[in-house]
């Protein structure tokens, strides 16, 4: 629960709002979620292409940093919707840090190299999906995205982008082009790999992927289910020292998990 409140600001109403958008976007999603699973072979192919690769190091202001080397993407092997998988797999194990759940994420797109053809690939649809999915449906809080070497045709994509982002989330947006000194305005050097102008070791997509596929880790999705049902029938948050609380009265408010469904009821 605290993950929904931290990342709405110990907000009341728009954590609670946020939870609902949580499932209500999985069960109108139900097809993107099924068998979300690092046993998946195109979801672990994914990993290992680095999608995404998380840095070492938080920035300076305690953020985690997620990269995305486009070029790096067969699009023949996998769509991107494997790449989203993959993304939310590895989100839901990295917001179980509760550094993460404070501080947010900042996410940097590389485009070097990224081909024309790989470009078409971008359907409008499911970059729509993802917007969807990650600005109002999922409890973290990105603080910026960095887009960076990119060619004349990104432009329509990053277009498409805007197009589905609220006006708030468009002031997170920062294209930077060739110009990697604004990039470390905002991100400084010292974490960064060289292929970023930073002083850090070159990056290693396998990195974050070996984590990811570890045997102790084994990460699947905790929203298996096939269906879910949020009914709102009254709950209260209680927030005392710094550990938030449901008051089951009037009504009770719980997750009941039976023969492959999640309920909340009364």
């Amino acid at each position: 629960m605290m993950r929904f409140l931290r990342a709405r600001k110990m907000n009341v109403e728009e954590s609670y709002q946020l939870m609902c958008n949580y499932f209500a976007y999985r069960e109108r999603n139900r097809e993107l979620f099924e068998n979300m699973t690092t046993d998946d072979p195109l979801i672990k192919q994914a990993l290992y292409d680095g999608f995404p690769g998380v840095l070492n190091s938080r920035d300076r202001r305690g953020r985690c940093v997620l990269l995305f080397f486009c070029s790096n993407w067969d699009q023949v092997n996998y769509p991107l919707e494997v790449i989203y998988r993959s993304l939310l797999l590895s989100l839901e194990q990295l917001i179980e840090d509760t550094g993460n759940q404070a501080n947010g994420f900042v996410i940097i797109v590389d485009w070097t190299d990224m081909s024309l053809r790989q470009v078409t690939s971008l359907t409008p649809r499911t970059l729509k999906l993802m917007v969807e999915g990650l600005q109002d449906c999922f409890p973290a809080r990105f603080k910026g995205v960095h887009f960076i070497n990119q060619p004349w045709y990104i432009d329509p994509v990053i277009a498409i982008l805007k197009a589905f982002l609220k006006e708030k989330t468009k002031k997170k947006i920062y294209v930077h082009g060739n110009n990697l000194s604004t990039l470390h305005d905002h991100i400084a050097r010292d974490i960064l790999p060289t292929e970023l102008g930073g002083e850090a070791p070159p990056f290693n997509p396998t990195s974050w992927a070996e984590s990811m596929l570890s045997p102790q880790r084994n990460v699947t999705s905790k929203l298996q289910p096939q269906r879910y049902f949020l009914l709102r029938r009254g709950f209260k948050f209680f927030i005392t020292t710094g550990v938030a609380f449901i008051e089951l009265l009037p009504y009770k408010f719980e997750f009941i998990v039976k023969e492959n469904f999640i309920q909340t009821g009364s």
